[in-house]
């Protein structure tokens, strides 16, 4: 029997099931019941996180502290990029992750609240072997806009959607920073505070802790160390993009492992949370890899529906260019259309 704390947080927010006759749905635990029901996977949501410090460090003493002090290289980064990744410490190792956001000339770096005093303090003291100067700026504020609605919510405010890496300003004093699947946003406090309410005004909801613990797994961002150690891999909690390979001097937490998963010639291992009433599909292109589900509850095959792959309704590009070279299981060969399917999910 798979359960769902060998996966997932304790305060996870996924509960479990309901079913509603046919229908299954993900409950969220906001911790009251009035709340439950409403789900931050399948709308738009704000999570607030007033606790976390911003510090700003400027020209080429600035560039060279963030070229030891964080895993990114920041001088490969042009105006207007945003980045995550990772702070590390005096013996090179990965310390906390932390928000980059390159303007004209300096950078803003978001320390989230975990571990923000302690990134402070350490990037003050490494600053001084650089004589570079590190800078807090005031009144500043900084929250998360999440969820498959959250560029459509964007949109309502008359906000231009950024690409992934990059941000916008929608207004003075307002930077919204694209990440891959959620949306950073900071600036001046009375200023965030109004972009606030217009984004709850046009339908985003705020959450809680136990909300956005379900929410942050659902995308894979990493929850600032606590779920990373020897027996995970960079790529597989979200810090792809932060670590560097090429140096074989620069050790980090799960270097080894991913290493030995490239020699024995696995090159992918996938990951997926398992939404119930959401279709969802992955295509390999590996010659061989380890797929993982996390999961709430046993797997129940009675419940199980699906579609057609290659259904020309879906519109879903595979890159398949020689469909007899697949490898399909079973029940994937016999999926209906989607006109002929039981429609117990979303699309």
């Amino acid at each position: 029997m798979v359960k769902s704390e060998d996966f997932l947080p304790a305060a996870s927010g996924l509960d479990g099931i309901e079913w509603t006759e046919d229908t299954p749905k993900l409950i969220l635990s906001y911790g009251d019941a009035a709340a439950e029901r409403h789900s931050a996977l399948t709308g738009a949501f704000l999570k607030d996180v007033r606790a976390a410090r911003v510090i700003r460090t400027e020209g080429e003493n600035g560039e060279k502290l963030l070229r030891r002090l964080i895993t990114a290289d920041v001088a490969k980064h042009a105006t207007g990029d945003c980045l995550l990744a990772s702070m590390l410490n005096a013996s090179g190792g990965v310390m906390q992750e932390v928000a980059v956001i390159a303007h004209t000339g300096y950078w803003d770096v978001v320390l989230f609240p975990e571990t923000a005093d302690t990134g402070l303090a350490w990037s003050r003291q490494v600053a001084v072997s650089f004589e570079a100067e590190v800078e807090q700026p005031e009144d500043r504020h900084v929250f998360w806009l999440g969820g498959p609605l959250a560029s459509d919510t964007l949109k309502k405010v008359d906000c231009a959607v950024p690409k992934a890496g990059s941000f916008t300003e929608p207004e003075a004093g307002v930077q919204v920073c694209a990440f891959e699947d959620i949306f950073l946003i900071q600036g001046e406090t009375a200023k965030l505070d109004a972009f606030w309410k217009k984004l709850a005004a046009a339908g985003a909801a705020p959450i809680g802790e136990e909300a956005w613990e379900a929410a942050r797994t659902a995308i894979c961002l990493p929850a600032f160390g606590c779920d990373y150690d020897e027996s995970s891999s960079p790529l597989e909690v979200g810090l792809g993009s932060s670590v560097d390979f090429s140096d074989p001097a620069r050790m980090f937490i799960g270097r080894a492992l991913t290493e030995a998963r490239y020699r024995a010639g696995i090159r992918c291992r996938l990951g997926v949370l398992e939404i119930q009433s959401e279709a969802h599909g992955f295509h390999v292109l590996s010659d061989e890899a380890i797929f993982t589900y996390k999961v709430d509850n046993p797997y129940a095959p009675t419940h199980e529906r699906g579609i057609r792959y290659d259904d020309p309704t879906v519109h879903v590009d595979w890159s398949i260019t020689d469909p007899e070279s697949i490898n399909l299981s079973e029940k994937d060969t016999k999926a209906p259309l989607l006109k002929d399917a039981e429609l117990n999910f979303k699309y």
